[in-house]
């Protein structure tokens, strides 16, 4: 589809974020979306199309910095609320740069860690079997005790 990790996508829930990465076993797609924080472990068509800026995300455009507000599909326009007044601008991907300063390119507490860690690590190589993450949530039982849930 034309999407690349470490780029903003567009979901077919109508939120926009960041795609982290893919794996490569099951193609499922992980996209943070910084507008609330989350990561979404998404099937392939789940993902649209990439896009220029998620929502929540700095942009430098002719006017000054801003941050995008809204992303509006029918007429492929953002949503910008510049940062000196109370200024909006309304403009199309070719009018503005993403501004892509993810802390993790600096070194710091990104999400990026994160994912390398579950899908890096020596026990997450493919054997040939297929792989169910349904083991690796925890919950608390009622008496307070952590259980691990079963599969």
């Amino acid at each position: 589809k034309g999407c690349v990790e470490g780029y903003p996508v567009l979901t077919k829930f109508g939120l926009s974020g960041v795609l982290q990465s893919v794996n490569p076993t099951t193609g499922v797609h992980n996209v943070f979306v910084p507008s609330c924080g989350a990561i979404c472990y998404l099937q392939p068509d789940q993902v649209i199309r990439p896009i220029k800026a998620a929502v929540s995300e700095d942009v430098s455009t002719q006017y000054g910095e801003g941050k995008v507000m809204k992303y509006r599909l029918q007429d492929d326009a953002y949503e910008i609320r510049l940062t000196w007044g109370n200024a909006m601008l309304y403009a199309k991907a070719a009018t503005f740069d993403r501004i892509d300063d993810r802390m993790e390119d600096k070194g710091g507490f990104g999400m990026g860690w994160i994912l390398k860690f579950f899908y890096s690590r020596e026990e997450s190589k493919d054997d040939g079997a297929p792989r169910s993450r349904s083991n690796s949530v925890s919950m608390l039982s009622q008496s307070g005790r952590s259980v691990k849930s079963a599969a």
